[in-house]
């Protein structure tokens, strides 16, 4: 008898590549979609940190972390100041997600010179608990002296920053102010600082905004999201909003606002878009970087002022996420 001859026809070869690949494109989409779930999971886990970090600031201080004094300056304790120090809600809470050491830098003893280095030190440095994992952008990039040409209490501009992908709540009437223009106590006191009723967020410069300010409800008020980076702002950023230190005083790089609805990073380029009715060119107009958003494939997440975490739909009608943002209830004024 003939020995049999064992292996595969070229057309059996073809098949059974074909079905490999068949469920390579089944299996591929899949395992994105499941490594995209433990990146948003892991993204909310960070909320959750901030918001129990949070309750421990309120509890402790008996109000939440300000919003510091303005986009010109960086945490500093030197002077001391009725206002508290100068950084930002971020740079406040350190202590109180297991990042104390970091939080101590700038209370170097020395001279100024020597303060100024750790302060140096501190902008370049990263804390991972204030960054979501489903962004692929630089966390940490060179700082854009072009925007902010002098840092208040700074000899020398920074040379490089850490970024943030979180950002608080500002309410619904935005306020850009740089703070003091110096460092002397006199500049300092008599700056124009916004009073409390100016807002209806949870965070504005030096003031101090307690759990009984929130009358809304400190379970339907956005404390901290996700704030909104287009897509093409991940490696450098065009329009503002993701290049200064996340350590900072109060601007859109730490603070945003619900003046329109919560963006997908997809949006974000030379291309028209329809965001509220409104058409927006999101490479050059300003009300982009001060909105919230998020890289995730359906939803934002947030964390509310009693530290619970939600994840907010794109799909929120604008009308709800608006009263998200208001600190005080229909009756009540602060």
């Amino acid at each position: 008898m003939g020995r049999q001859k064992l292996g595969f026809t070229f057309v059996e070869l073809l098949v059974t590549i074909a079905i490999i690949g068949v469920l390579a494109g089944l299996l591929v989409p899949a395992i994105m979609t499941a490594r995209e779930s433990a990146r948003q999971l892991h993204c909310e886990n960070n909320l959750r940190q901030i918001g129990m970090g949070t309750l421990q600031f309120e509890g402790s201080k008996g109000h939440y972390p300000t919003g510091g004094w303005g986009w010109r300056w960086v945490p500093d304790h030197d002077p001391p100041s009725k206002f508290g120090q100068p950084g930002g809600w971020i740079y406040q809470l350190l202590p109180f997600v297991d990042s104390g050491e970091l939080y101590a830098l700038p209370q170097v003893a020395g001279g100024r010179e020597t303060v100024e280095a750790k302060i140096h030190e501190l902008l370049a440095t990263p804390c991972l608990v204030f960054q979501c994992p489903s962004r692929g952008n630089t966390k940490v990039v060179p700082f854009n002296s072009t925007r902010i040409p002098l840092i208040s209490n700074l000899a020398e501009t920074p040379a490089r920053v850490a970024l943030t992908d979180y950002a608080a709540n500002g309410g619904t009437k935005p306020i850009e102010l740089p703070g003091p223009a110096g460092r002397s106590l006199r500049q300092i006191d008599s700056n124009r600082w916004p009073q409390l009723a100016e807002s209806d967020g949870m965070i504005l410069y030096q003031n101090r905004i307690r759990m009984a300010n929130v009358t809304a409800g400190s379970s339907n008020v956005l404390w901290v999201g996700e704030k909104f980076v287009g897509h093409l702002n991940y490696s450098f950023d065009h329009t503002g909003g993701n290049d200064q230190s996340m350590y900072s005083g109060e601007c859109s790089d730490i603070r945003r606002y619900a003046t329109m609805s919560i963006i997908h990073d997809s949006v974000g380029g030379a291309e028209i878009t329809v965001i509220n009715g409104n058409k927006i060119d999101t490479e050059i107009d300003y009300g982009p970087r001060q909105a919230f958003g998020s890289p995730h494939p359906a939803s934002m997440n947030a964390v509310m002022a009693d530290g619970s975490t939600r994840r907010l739909g794109f799909d929120i009608d604008w009308a709800v996420f608006r009263l998200l943002s208001i600190r005080h209830s229909a009756k009540s004024r602060d």
